[in-house]
């Protein structure tokens, strides 16, 4: 069995900007194991009202 590495469990982040609090991740859950290949990406999104 792989050895557990890091594990999060309901994970919520925000952050504020001038147009008021965004929600990044609201209620993400998972575990790293040895061996195993994480990616995260972040993509900037155009204003909702430009």
């Amino acid at each position: 069995m792989a050895e557990k590495l890091l594990s999060v469990q309901d994970l919520h982040t925000s952050f504020f900007t001038d147009a008021g609090e965004v929600q990044a991740v609201n209620g993400v859950s998972f575990d790293l194991v040895t061996g195993a290949k994480f990616s995260a990406s972040w993509v900037k999104a155009a204003p909702a009202n430009p």
